[in-house]
């Protein structure tokens, strides 16, 4: 298939920054996939409805069962559904967590669809993750999601990811959650050149960081 367009898929558990470097992201003219989840329901931003709704039908994250669904041909054809339903094959981000799980489906589901996947690994200390993980609260103030073995399923997803990339014969680009953060112009603008896309305006990547570090409650 000529003219292949390329997915942009930010990789990341939740709490991982994976919503701040989507938001760097799509500054440079990278449209995500955004009919947006209710915020008490979203994992992140950037996510939507039906790539949320594709993820689960392809692994599941239930407390008794945490793992992948269906087989690998089922998966990759799910995902190659999604991607098409999108419409015109263009430029597109995409993110969500449980995309790390899938790494090799999603390749493959792209190669069929008319895109070249483009991953983008986001990495965070885990210790990090767990911290902001028991931070972050829903509008109640009650624990945004009280699985109590959430250490292991952050865990997991990265141990997959890691695995998943070379599987598909990929090549990350990989962005430290912590040095966008502290240097986001500087970095923003590294990032855009290594992606080969625009380089975003300052100010609105430093909007993306303001809304990427408050746009959700925490404990005190």
């Amino acid at each position: 298939m000529t003219n292949r367009a390329p997915l942009f898929a930010v990789l990341g558990p939740w709490q991982g920054g994976t919503s701040l470097t989507a938001g760097a992201v799509q500054s440079m003219g990278v449209p995500f996939d955004y009919d947006p989840l209710p915020l008490d329901l979203s994992y992140d931003a950037h996510e939507s409805r039906s790539l949320h709704a594709a993820v689960r039908r392809c692994f599941y994250q239930g407390p008794k069962y945490w793992g992948h669904l269906f087989d690998y041909p089922r998966r990759v054809k799910i995902l190659s559904e999604w991607l098409r339903s999108r419409g015109e094959i263009r430029t597109l981000g995409a993110k969500e967590p449980t995309l790390c799980a899938l790494v090799p489906e999603l390749s493959e589901a792209c190669r069929r669809s008319g895109y070249d996947l483009r991953p983008i690994v986001v990495r965070r200390d885990l210790t990090e993750v767990y911290a902001s993980w028991e931070r972050r609260t829903n509008s109640e103030g009650g624990p945004w999601w009280p699985r109590p073995d959430y250490r292991e399923a952050v865990a997991d997803l990265v141990q997959r990811r890691e695995e998943g990339l070379p599987d598909a014969d990929l090549r990350a680009v990989v962005v430290d959650f912590d040095v966008l953060r502290s240097s986001i112009e500087e970095e923003g603008r590294l990032l855009a050149d290594r992606l080969g896309l625009d380089r975003p305006h300052p100010g609105v990547l430093r909007r993306h960081l303001q809304l990427g570090c408050s746009v959700y409650p925490v404990r005190k």
